[in-house]
This record gives C-alpha cells, sequence and structure tokens, in this order.
C-alpha cells in the first residue's frame, strides 16, 4: 500500500539527491574544490563518527559528556515548573541529550523532544533507544539539515523552547554563517526562550590537531566517506586510495581545516552528472572546517544575533563550553 508517508519519504529523497548533485556539482566545478560536510553523514559517516567520539585524541564528546552529566541540578532548577519543548538540531546519537533528558525526568519536569538530524538512520536508532528508555515519551523526529524551516517552533506546543546545538555543530560554519543562522533561530524563538550552544574552545594547537589526526586512521576513513557517498549515490569513480587526508589547524582562521589531496593527476567522473573533474596531483577538496573559539568570539555571537548569555557550562579543563542564551 502507498501511503502518504510513503509518497512524502519519496519526494523527500527525491529532493536530497537533486540538492546532492547540485552540490557535487557546483564544489567540484570551482577553482578550489569543496564539499560540504553535512554529506559525510549517512549511515556508514554516522558509524564512523560514533567511532571517532570514542578516541582517544577526541576530548570533544568527552568534554562535553562531563558538563551534562554534572549539570542536572543546574537544569532541574532552570526549567523547575515549566512545560519544554526541546529542539535539537544536528542530534547524531542523542548521548548527551539522553543525559540531560534522564536529569529533567528526576526533576519531573515535564517535556517534548523534537530531534532534527541529516541522516535517517540515526534518527531511527535515537528514536527506538529513547522509547526503550523512557517510559510515555513523546518525540518527533525530523530528517532535515540546519537549513529546515525554523518557523515550527514559534508554533509549538505549549511551553518554553529550548533548542540545543551541540557538539561544537557550530563550529562547521564561519562567523558570517553562524550569525546569519544564529539571527534565524532568534526569530524563531519567544521570549523566555532558550538556547544552549557548544563551542570547542582555542587551545594548544597540538591537542586541536591531534583531535582531528587520530592515530587509528578513523578520522580519514570519515572524510574520505563523502568521495565513497558520491560513487554510490551519484555514480562516481574516485578511487579513495588516490586522494590522502590532511588535517591543519589554521591559526589566522582560528580553525582545523581537513581537505582530502589528489595523490596524481587523475580524471574522475559522475554518471549522473554526466561529467568528469580533473584533478592535478596535490589539488585538494576542502571537505570541512571545525572553527574554534575565545569568550570574545562567544560574546560576539551572541550580540550580534541578538541573544544575551545566561550561563556558562565548562569541563574540567575548560576545553568546551555549552553555553546557555536567551532572546534580548
Amino acid at each position: 500500500m502507498i501511503t502518504k508517508k510513503t509518497i512524502n519519504t519519496t519526494i523527500e529523497n527525491k529532493q536530497f539527491l537533486k540538492d546532492f548533485k547540485n552540490d557535487v556539482l557546483k564544489g567540484l566545478s570551482n577553482y578550489n574544490k569543496s564539499l560540504p560536510c553535512k554529506y559525510i553523514y549517512d549511515e556508514e559517516g554516522s558509524k564512523l563518527f560514533k567511532k571517532i567520539t570514542k578516541l582517544p585524541e577526541y576530548y570533544l564528546t568527552r568534554s562535553e559528556l562531563q558538563i551534562f552529566s554534572e549539570s542536572g541540578n543546574f537544569f532541574g532548577n532552570l526549567l523547575q515548573n515549566l512545560t519544554c519543548n526541546i529542539i535539537e538540531f544536528g542530534v547524531g546519537d542523542g548521548q548527551k541529550t539522553r543525559i540531560l533528558l534522564k536529569h529533567l525526568t528526576q526533576n519531573k519536569i515535564a517535556f517534548r523532544y523534537y530531534p532534527i538530524d541529516i541522516s535517517s538512520s540515526a534518527m531511527a536508532d535515537l528514536i527506538n533507544t529513547l522509547k526503550r528508555d523512557f517510559k510515555n515519551f513523546e518525540s518527533n523526529g525530523i530528517v532535515a539539515d540546519y537549513s529546515c524551516d525554523l518557523t515550527c517552533l514559534r508554533n509549538m506546543k505549549k511551553g518554553t523552547n529550548l533548542v540545543l546545538f551541540l557538539g561544537s555543530n557550530i563550529g562547521n560554519m564561519n562567523f558570517s554563517q553562524s550569525i546569519i543562522f544564529l539571527r534565524r533561530i532568534r526569530r524563531s524563538l519567544n521570549v523566555g526562550d532558550y538556547l544552549l550552544i557548544g563551542f570547542d574552545l582555542k587551545k594548544d594547537s597540538t591537542t586541536l590537531q591531534n583531535a582531528y589526526n587520530d592515530s587509528q586512521g578513523i578520522s580519514e576513513k570519515f572524510n574520505k566517506n563523502l568521495l565513497n557517498r558520491i560513487n554510490i549515490e551519484l555514480g562516481g569513480n574516485f578511487d579513495l586510495n588516490l586522494f590522502s587526508y590532511l588535517s591543519i589547524y589554521d591559526l589566522k582562521e582560528g580553525a582545523i581545516v581537513s581537505k582530502l589531496v589528489s595523490k596524481k593527476q587523475q580524471l574522475v567522473k559522475i554518471s549522473s552528472l554526466n561529467k568528469v573533474f580533473s584533478f592535478t596531483k596535490g589539488e585538494t577538496i576542502h571537505t570541512e572546517s571545525s572553527y574554534k573559539y575565545d569568550q570574545n568570539d562567544i560574546q560576539q555571537l551572541a550580540k550580534k544575533s541578538g541573544f544575551s548569555i545566561i550561563e556558562s557550562l565548562y569541563d574540567k579543563h575548560h576545553f568546551f563550553t555549552n553555553s546557555l542564551w536567551q532572546p534580548k
């Protein structure tokens, strides 16, 4: 039987494929080739990222987990006597959020949860896990990227909105892009709502670079998954062995910059685009920039996007912060 859900899913898949093709065509046609990092996160990419979060070099997830584990009283007091709509962008496996939801449950705070993620497989796994862990759990998962329509926030069921943007996802945008995104959120929130953002803080370059250049090579596989996905879904013939992985901390940009580097002069055909792309030896494909922040950066972001900083929560090393904002 063809249901409304089946029809909607088919339309969404067609639109995604169209966007994927357009973004790949545009990115590989530029003089400085690039591919949007969001396309890394198919089922395989999500599995690889989960492995990355457990690596000894990758401190970000451990730091944020510590913050949430130690902040039960803070969130309990903050949201006491409120009914909350918790909306999360880029939820992934929801490991940190599950800790938060347990805190809220223990403090008898009523909530509804709306996770948003680009990976449909990650979303399905998350919803199943949450239904297992929480009784009478109410959730509506949305498979989309950050560009989805945010006007729905103003029309949520009665309650206070708490928007979560964790895991340094904000770091995938440069300063100008972050302002645009945060202003969209600001326009979609009501007075009294909250926004909680994860920021990876600036620190010594060795610690930063090691987090993105792990000894097991998982970060390399993660970035190369972009090429693998193009091969599978768009009919590409990328030879992943003919590209190396490069990730360095750009002090001027304040960002870890990740690229795939062509080992030789080569041609790559992508059948669905009916196009052949030429690579010279040493030519790069930019796959991701992960921006890092200091307190002034965070204050400027909040000010320029229409928010006030309410509280900053830190891990014990001050490697990471979860910054709580409210609309001005």
